[in-house]
């Protein structure tokens, strides 16, 4: 959405001085929320361990997922696995994590699941994300 404001050149009504034009300007308004898409690097079932993951925002954000060690990290959750390695690819936008499956009662087949929480991420109109959840099936 922009908006643009125009006035005429003229004569104040309340004051009866003249006014010259004035000049035009856009106000841009940004109401769209940031989404990640995740990327596993195998396809599902996968039999590699660990799993490596990138996920990349569909815009720059700039509220959770800062630069600083381990920052966004704390944003991510994983069920069925541990974290093995991290990484910032493109600072506020792409990101990587190994995930190393931890079936239970010592399946040796199930799912990973990671997750970022809605609202732990916001871009520069500070929109927030939505929950966001990608399940990954491994044997």
């Amino acid at each position: 959405l922009t908006v643009v404001a125009k006035a005429a050149a003229g004569t104040s009504v309340a004051t009866g001085e003249a006014s010259a034009r004035s000049v035009a300007f856009a106000l841009p308004y940004d109401a769209v929320k940031p989404t990640a898409t995740f990327a596993p690097s195998n396809a599902a079932p996968s039999r590699v361990t660990p799993i490596p993951f990138t996920f990349t925002w569909d815009e720059s954000v700039t509220t959770g997922f800062e630069a600083h060690a381990g920052g966004w990290l704390s944003r991510v959750t994983v069920t069925g696995g541990n974290i093995s390695a991290s990484s910032i690819v493109t600072p506020n936008s792409k990101y990587a994590l190994s995930v190393v499956p931890t079936p239970a009662g010592g399946a040796k087949t199930g799912t990973v699941s990671v997750a970022i929480a809605a609202g732990s991420a916001t871009d520069l109109a500070t929109n927030a994300c939505d929950a966001i959840v990608y399940t990954h099936a491994f044997d």
